[in-house]
């Protein structure tokens, strides 16, 4: 929940905005080593459904057998879709998740639909250079055409998603690599990506290429880290790959102790941060200057775009061994644009998107610095609303003002804690063990140990998504006390 669906499954974590939910709730498991039961499985996907101001639980189902989920019901776009299914994936235990969610989207014209998604698409600095065709017929999009790579693939149908009456999307671009690669070269490729990125470091994942095709075979812990394995093994010159014999299976016995793996070499980061920002075709017209200092990922020159200053952000952050990201790229916009256009589309990029509701922000831009005003209804429009006004030629950076509309109820400090920790005991990222969790007036403090800088992160949003809205974050990286 991009490597642009990268950004998408990798930011997953941070972007499940949560709400009040019920009392208290009881996890026999919590304490137990072995396999989470089905009927516990599909509880805590409920209760990270409830708690997610963007889903209506009440119209989705949930059943489970043998760790595959299936989900049923009704959900009103596709963005809902998505983070329905990233709820599941993200969940321990769960091997598989079958979609069979329907959308009842806005009803719009199919000429306007497929008006909205060009507008989209040119608005963007990753997508405007993409040739490819669009047409809608009762809400359902086609793409047709060909592209350098999967992940500009990627991008034309997050495009299609972030506008309103999409129900469904039929991405039929072809991938037409620039250059013939070596299988062996490929391979190679795939193996340091798995083995430089904080979700598969230490998975035990085999990787086969014959003439472009790739097949991988092996175990990992989530299906959100399959999920993510997928994504990596799109490099560039690979038009499709192949997860059959990719196998999740999660114990407590098999976690992976990052902390046992020696860390990587400043030079060994630096080389690993500049392999994904080549795969990264919002990165592919410049050249960031990469300097690590002790595990500090200092980013340095110039990017045409605030697009690409993120991506490059989102990438480092997601390398083994990085603690910290100084992001110090200036952004240097390839096209004048006046701030009235600028503002423009801002406002269209918010008006058609299907989650936000523009109707009380307002958006001022000077010298080609955005900032958002207003008020929205949950935290989740807040930081979109940011995000999609970023995503707009010409917008060097963006401040974000909006208040979230009213308060959350407020909660007794054992019935937070007791969220939080069932929170990050479902997680299939952190050693919930190892992290304890203190609540004190509603402000809850992590305090204990995690393997790398990524892991701390990843608790935190586990907090909030507890239903925390101040995180004290004292987790110390094991690494950093060697």
């Amino acid at each position: 929940m991009v490597l642009i669906a990268l950004s998408i499954t990798a930011r997953i974590l941070a972007s499940l905005v949560m709400v009040s939910i019920s009392a208290v709730f009881v996890i026999a498991q919590a304490t137990s080593a072995s396999l989470p039961k089905d009927s516990d499985i599909a509880a805590a996907i409920d209760r990270s459904l409830q708690r997610d101001a963007v889903v209506s639980q009440e119209h989705i189902h949930v059943s489970i057998k043998d760790g595959i989920v299936t989900l049923g019901g009704v959900v009103p776009n596709l963005i809902a879709k998505d983070r329905t299914v990233q709820h599941a994936e993200s969940m321990k235990g769960v091997r598989a998740v079958v979609n069979r969610l329907q959308i009842q989207a806005e009803r719009r014209s199919d000429e306007e639909i497929s008006n909205k998604i060009q507008e989209m698409l040119g608005l963007d600095p990753a997508t405007r250079s993409l040739r490819v065709n669009v047409s809608a017929r009762e809400g359902q999009v086609t793409f047709s055409g060909s592209v350098l790579s999967w992940a500009e693939k990627e991008l034309a149908t997050e495009a299609a998603k972030s506008v309103k009456g999409v129900s469904s999307i039929r991405n039929l671009l072809t991938i037409e690599p620039q250059e013939h690669r070596e299988d062996e070269e490929i391979k190679a490729d795939i193996e340091r990506r798995f083995q430089t990125d904080v979700w598969l470091m230490g998975r035990a994942i085999d990787v086969h290429v014959n003439h472009g095709v790739v097949h991988l075979e092996g175990t990992v812990r989530s299906a959100l880290e399959k999920s993510r394995a997928t994504t990596l093994a799109y490099v560039l010159g690979i038009t499709r790959v192949h997860t059959d014999r990719l196998t999740v299976e999660w114990s407590a016995g098999t976690r992976v102790q990052r902390a046992s793996y020696p860390d990587p070499t400043d030079d060994e980061i630096a080389r690993a941060v500049k392999d994904a920002f080549s795969q990264d075709p919002r990165l592919r017209s410049f050249t960031p200057r990469v300097e690590v200092r002790t595990g500090t990922v200092n980013l340095s020159g110039s990017v045409g775009n605030l697009v690409a200053k993120r991506a490059a952000e989102d990438d480092a952050r997601h390398t083994v061994g990085v603690r910290t990201v100084n992001n110090r790229l200036e952004v240097r916009p390839s096209v004048n644009a006046r701030d009235e256009d600028i503002a423009d589309r801002v406002r269209q990029r918010l008006k058609n998107h299907p989650t936000v509701d523009p109707g009380e922000i307002t958006v001022i831009v000077q010298n080609g610095i955005v900032s958002l005003d207003g008020a929205v209804d949950n935290l989740n429009q807040q930081r979109m609303a940011e995000d999609l006004a970023g995503r707009v030629g010409g917008v060097v950076a963006v401040t974000n003002r909006l208040q979230v509309k009213g308060t959350r109820p407020m909660r007794m400090d054992e019935e937070l804690k007791t969220s939080i920790e069932d929170q990050l005991w479902w997680s299939p990222f952190v050693d919930e063990a190892l992290v304890q969790v203190e609540v004190r007036q509603g402000v809850a403090t992590l305090t204990g140990t995690v393997d790398t800088a990524w892991e701390k992160r990843v608790a935190e949003e586990n907090a909030r998504e507890g239903g925390a809205s101040i995180v004290r974050n004292h987790l110390q990286v094991a690494s950093d006390r060697k």
